[in-house]
């Protein structure tokens, strides 16, 4: 996690931990962020989303960045406003692994699955975008009335999970990781629970540089592991970190959209291709 100016160079001002893709403190404190970029990066998106901190906005994007090796990794980035009394004074960044597939895994894994599945933007109201024949069949609704709608209102009259809860599905999804749980759905107007099943949120990114711009809604048969602790929300500086920048008191992260209520432990859906399983499951009743 390193606290960096909002303005090019884009200086590194603090950073917690001992190294950050291999590099120590001593290499990145005072150096430019842009360091941390190479051939197959977008520089310009990258210090736009820096440069957006300042206006109190927070951003969640996958980028391609370059360990101390010249090792290219595909990661995603949160990008904070960190403020002190009222005014952002930097930009937090924290890296951690990407789950997001971009739109062209997406499209080549539509071609072997058989799930029902919905693609939904990543902010709320989250509008349906794309949807297949067994997803509007599964909800009982007509294509063209699911794609004039936002998913919530869509799946509102069966039951088997809160609205809260997909709320906090679709905004772990939103925020750069894979959500999944074990539901058992049915209509408000049926006697007897559906068979479980799991639903899984995955985060689309339009290319390997980019924001999150959808979310990839299906349901699989449920897979036998078991459950996982919760994701936690993204965690805020230390006060070592603040103490590192001045002036005193140190400076809190603050962030417009906020951080993603708890979800589950990330997980894909299917067995094979760019939906493949990739990591343990919670369960819920």
């Amino acid at each position: 996690m390193i606290v960096v100016q909002t303005e090019l160079p884009c200086i590194v001002l603090a950073m917690e931990g001992q190294e950050v893709l291999g590099f120590a403190k001593d290499e990145l404190v005072g150096q430019s962020v842009l360091k941390l970029l190479g051939a197959k990066s977008d520089l310009a998106l990258f210090h736009l989303v820096i440069k957006e901190a300042s206006n109190f906005q927070t951003n969640d994007g996958q980028f391609i960045l370059y360990d101390k090796d010249g090792n290219d990794k595909q990661l995603m980035v949160s990008f904070i406003p960190y403020s002190q009394d009222g005014h952002v004074i930097g930009c937090l960044i924290a890296l951690h692994h990407s789950e997001a597939i971009t739109l062209k895994q997406l499209f080549e894994g539509i071609q072997d699955n058989c799930c029902p599945y919905c693609l939904v933007a990543a902010d709320p109201p989250h509008a349906i975008h794309m949807a297949n024949e067994d997803f509007t069949s599964k909800f009982s609704t007509a294509h063209a009335d699911a794609l004039s709608n936002d998913l919530l209102s869509v799946v509102s009259a069966h039951r088997g999970l809160a609205p809260e809860r997909w709320a906090s599905l679709l905004l772990g999804a939103g925020s750069g990781r894979r959500t999944r749980c074990r539901i058992s759905m049915r209509t408000a107007w049926s006697l007897h629970n559906a068979p479980c099943e799991d639903l899984v949120c995955t985060p689309v990114v339009e290319a390997a540089n980019g924001r999150i711009r959808h979310v990839l809604v299906h349901f699989a048969p449920p897979v036998d592991e078991p459950p996982t602790d919760p994701i936690q929300p993204a965690a805020l500086p230390s006060a070592h970190l603040a103490s590192r920048l001045n002036p005193p008191p140190g400076p809190r992260a603050c962030s417009s959209r906020g951080h993603p209520p708890t979800a589950d432990h990330p997980r894909a859906c299917v067995s094979s291709g760019p939906w493949a399983p990739a990591g343990p499951i919670g369960r819920h009743p």
